[in-house]
């Protein structure tokens, strides 16, 4: 493949990325005001860590997010912190992915290695992941995969405003058990990642985030996306998560909130409006071992909303 050369699961800067992380986690898990100006700035490391999470700030490139004034561009505004200004993470470093045309092409080169390999090994374990069209389905699904991941259902896949409608893919069983999802906010071009999680014990292990990655990128490309994103800052996230992010594609960037200028293609616009399994519940992934996704909102004294980084993890 010619890219070969030029493509690489690595990141630019890779380890002042990590370095930025263990900086920015141990700040935000500090408690209180005090304790966070301490950690942040009460020893050479701590320094040194703030040195290197400037320096990933200020090197991120910058990904315009064409989103429309409906209800899922909406939601995908908000994630983001809308249109009112927002700390310098909220917006970046975040997970973006370009879809390429294919999922073949996606698939193609050296880099891509392990994610065929997983992806091989989760299929011949008898896994297969499809489109959930029903909300009935929808809501057993969230129930099955909760109680084998010890969650709470309302915690794993948390409610948003009625009219934002998710898309939900389901990872089976050669039996049909429910082992895992994906859930997507889609938005004309845009795809926003609101949860991906994986069942403990499943077949395939971890593998099956490989498929599960691959279904969402399948079914992306099927209604004209080009970009897939997950709110929350990169910075907050596990290192495994970051791991599995480089394996699939993505890169860390800085997103900036533009108007789409191009209507949604009447084949998507089509397919949107006769697909049942749009639901009005999409959520995004928490606790230990979950797929984040599109960041918490916290409503503030005056009833307006703001975001919260949180983690975003892969399982």
């Amino acid at each position: 493949m010619a890219d070969d050369a030029r493509r690489t699961s690595a990141w630019p800067g890779d380890a002042a990325v990590e370095a930025a992380a263990q900086w920015a986690s141990a700040v935000h898990l500090a408690p209180g005001p005090v304790a966070k100006a301490r950690t942040a700035l009460g020893t050479a490391e701590a320094r040194a860590g703030l040195v290197a999470t400037l320096r990933v700030l200020r090197g991120l490139p910058v990904v315009d997010l064409p989103l429309t004034r409906g209800p899922a561009g909406t939601e995908l505004r908000r994630c983001f912190g809308g249109d009112a200004r927002v700390a310098a993470w909220d917006r970046g470093p975040v997970a973006v992915l370009r879809l390429p045309a294919t999922a073949a092409e996606h698939l193609a080169g050296r880099p891509r290695q392990a994610l065929r390999t997983n992806i091989t090994r989760a299929r011949n374990a008898g896994l297969t992941c499809a489109l959930v069209t029903d909300d009935a389905e929808r809501r057993t699904t969230v129930d099955v995969v909760a109680r084998l991941r010890h969650q709470d259902p309302a915690a794993m896949v948390v409610e948003r405003p009625g009219d934002v409608r998710t898309r939900v893919l389901v990872a089976r069983t050669a039996e049909g058990e429910a082992v895992g999802l994906a859930e997507l906010v889609v938005d004309a071009e845009v795809g926003g990642l609101a949860t991906l999680v994986t069942a403990p014990g499943n077949p395939a292990g971890a593998a099956l985030r490989s498929l599960l990655h691959l279904a969402v990128v399948e079914h992306l490309l099927a209604e004209d996306v080009r970009l897939l994103v997950v709110s929350g800052s990169m910075l907050l996230t596990p290192a495994g998560t970051r791991y599995h992010q480089r394996r699939t594609g993505f890169v860390p960037a800085r997103v900036r909130l533009v108007e789409a200028v191009q209507p949604m293609s009447a084949r998507s616009a089509g397919r949107l409006a006769a697909s049942p399994g749009w639901s009005s519940t999409p959520g995004s992934a928490s606790g230990n071992h979950a797929t984040s996704v599109l960041s918490r909102l916290s409503t503030r004294p005056d009833g307006s909303s703001s975001p919260v980084g949180t983690a975003s993890t892969v399982v």
